[in-house]
């Protein structure tokens, strides 16, 4: 189901995830990009959008590097989707189950109410599920 997801926000879970197993210590987007594989442009694009979110901070010069902005604990799978959201990276709610459009109550598609009812555990999931928890579960506590 990852791969279903948008390019932008697998890179942002995989960065959020990578900063998260390196606690409060900065990592440079170098280290970053080749720990997660994503390409140091596209790595710079999202990076960005989390700075811009709040949920990422960023140090420039010799002992720069980029950390959460605040504890793993208190970071959200939600907040991340929110984060590249702005920036069409959409979410499962909002995506149209019968196209790439948007769908909502007042203008619908026909398969509106099941996608709700079929994307609500998901949601609900990444509402619950913290950085910290992903971290944990890659191997490294935070």
């Amino acid at each position: 189901m990852l791969a279903d997801l948008p390019l932008t926000l697998r890179y942002a879970l995989a960065a959020s995830v990578c900063l998260a197993r390196h606690g409060t210590d900065r990592s440079t987007s170098k280290a970053v990009a080749e720990e997660t594989g994503i390409p140091p442009a596209f790595l710079a694009k999202v990076l960005a959008q989390l700075r811009k979110s709040g949920l990422v901070e960023g140090t420039k010069g010799h002992h720069g590097g980029y950390r959460l902005a605040r504890p793993a604990e208190e970071i959200y799978l939600a907040d991340v989707v929110a984060a590249v959201d702005a920036d069409d990276a959409g979410d499962l709610a909002r995506v149209c189950a019968m196209g790439n459009r948007p769908c909502d109550k007042t203008n619908p598609c026909a398969l509106h109410d099941l996608w709700l009812i079929a994307t609500a555990p998901v949601l609900q999931m990444s509402e619950s599920v913290t950085l910290a928890r992903l971290a944990r579960m890659s191997g490294q506590d935070v």
